[in-house]
C-alpha cells in the first residue's frame, strides 16, 4: 500500500525540487526506512516497558502539526520551515535505538559508568533501587542502561544526524551508519540545524534566537529560508501534546508489565488521556488553547 503522507510532509517534499539548496533528497524513503528502524526500539530488551515511539507516534504527531499551525502562517511557512519541522519529528526519538553490540559494548563508555553510580543517589535513588532489587542481574542492567539512553537519547541523534559516532553516549556505529546513508544527500548546513532542532526537544533553551535562528537561509531561493524557532517550538508542542492511550494500549501493558518506576509513571500518565483537542470558546468558535 503507497504511504499516505500528511499535508505537513507533502509541503516538505518539495524540498526535492530544489537539490541546490538542500541537496539530494527522497522524503519518501526517508519516512519508509525510519518507520523500519523504529520498530527496532524495544526489540532486544532496551526500552520494551517503555511507551511506543515507533511510526504511530510521527504520524500522531504529524497530525498535530497540521492542527497547530494556522492557515494564516500556513501561507508565510516556505519548503525549508516544513522540511526542517518534518525530519525533526522522524528523526527526535532515534536516538533511543540500542542495538545488541552496543548494549554488550556498555561496560567501555565511561559516561555511563559514571552513570550507574549517580542514579541511585538522593531521594530519586530510592525509587529506583526498590524497583531494581526486584529485578534479576541482566534486567538489572538493561534498566540502567535504557535509563542512560533516555536520558541522553537526544544528545545521541543529534550527533548522529550530523554524521558523529559520540562514543561517550555509547558504541552506536550502526546507527550512525544508518542515519548517514538516510540523509547522505542532504547538504551538511542542513543536517546540522536539523540535528540542533532534534536535540531542542530536550533542552530549556528554546528562546535563544541566536542559536534558533529564526532566518536561517540556504540558498538564494525564497524557499530555502527556514525559521529554527519556530520548528523548534513546533516539535516541542506537538511531541508534548502526544499524550493519549493511544501509546500505551492497555493490551501491552498487560504483556508488557512495567516493573521499573519511570515506565509505570509514564504508561500510567498517557492512559488517563483520551484526546488533546483545541478549547472550545463560549462563541463555539476555537480558542488557541
Amino acid at each position: 500500500m503507497p504511504l499516505s503522507l500528511s499535508r505537513a510532509e507533502q509541503r516538505a517534499k518539495r524540498a526535492e525540487d530544489y537539490p541546490s539548496i538542500f541537496g539530494s533528497i527522497n522524503l519518501t524513503s526517508i519516512r519508509e526506512n525510519i518507520g523500519e528502524i523504529l520498530k527496532l526500539i524495544g526489540r532486544d530488551g532496551i526500552f520494551r516497558e517503555y511507551t511506543l515511539h515507533d511510526a504511530n507516534h510521527i504520524n500522531a504527531m504529524l497530525a498535530l502539526v497540521d492542527k497547530l499551525i494556522p492557515s494564516d502562517t500556513v501561507e508565510q511557512m516556505k519548503t525549508a520551515d516544513w522540511l526542517m519541522i518534518v525530519l525533526s519529528c522522524y528523526f527526535h526519538d532515534l536516538g533511543m535505538l540500542v542495538t545488541k553490540r552496543e548494549f554488550e559494548a556498555r561496560n567501555s563508555c565511561t559516561e555511563f559508568l559514571m552513570f550507574k553510580g549517580e542514579i541511585l543517589a538522593g531521594d530519586k535513588g530510592k525509587d529506583y533501587e526498590e524497583a531494581l532489587e526486584k529485578l534479576g542481574a541482566a534486567e538489572h542492567e538493561e534498566f540502567l542502561y535504557q535509563e542512560f539512553v533516555r536520558q541522553h537519547h537526544a544528545k545521541r541523534v543529534s550527533h548522529w544526524i550530523q554524521g558523529q559516532d559520540a562514543p561517550q553516549y555509547g558504541d552506536a556505529r550502526a546507527a550512525v551508519e544508518a542515519v548517514n546513508d538516510l540523509l547522505a544527500g542532504l547538504q551538511q548546513v542542513v543536517r546540522d540545524d536539523l540535528a540542533k532542532i532534534c536535540l531542542s526537544h530536550h533542552e530549556d533553551d528554546l528562546f535563544d534566537l541566536e542559536k534558533y535562528q529564526i532566518s536561517r537561509v540556504y540558498g538564494d531561493e525564497p524557499q530555502g529560508e527556514a525559521n529554527l524557532h519556530y520548528a523548534a517550538v513546533i516539535l516541542r508542542a506537538v511531541d508534548v501534546l502526544q499524550i493519549q492511550k493511544k501509546r500505551v494500549p492497555p493490551v501491552l501493558y498487560k504483556l508488557i508489565d512495567p516493573s521499573n518506576p519511570k515506565s509505570q509513571e509514564e504508561w500510567v500518565k498517557q492512559a488517563g488521556v483520551r484526546a488533546v483537542r483545541p478549547k472550545t470558546l463560549p462563541s463555539g468558535g476555537e480558542s488557541d488553547t
